[in-house]
């Protein structure tokens, strides 16, 4: 996890990035049919693999719902 003074690719855990992603949410959560998955829906640094597992999981979520 990104940390204050760290990679500055990623966001960094601290009261301004928590309150900016919290506008980012509320503003997702408003859009129908539009999903957003790993590291863009929790806003943090994921491992590629962490990431593509919680697009799968997602997918096969929507998948059965249809």
């Amino acid at each position: 996890m990104s940390k204050d003074g760290g990679e500055p690719y990623y966001p960094v855990p601290n009261k301004c990035n928590k309150d900016i992603f919290a506008k980012y949410k509320a503003m997702a959560e408003k859009e129908k049919d539009v999903h957003f998955v790993g590291r863009l829906k929790n806003y943090k640094y994921f491992n590629m693999d962490e990431a593509i597992y919680n697009e799968l999981e997602l997918f096969g979520k929507i998948a059965a719902d249809q």
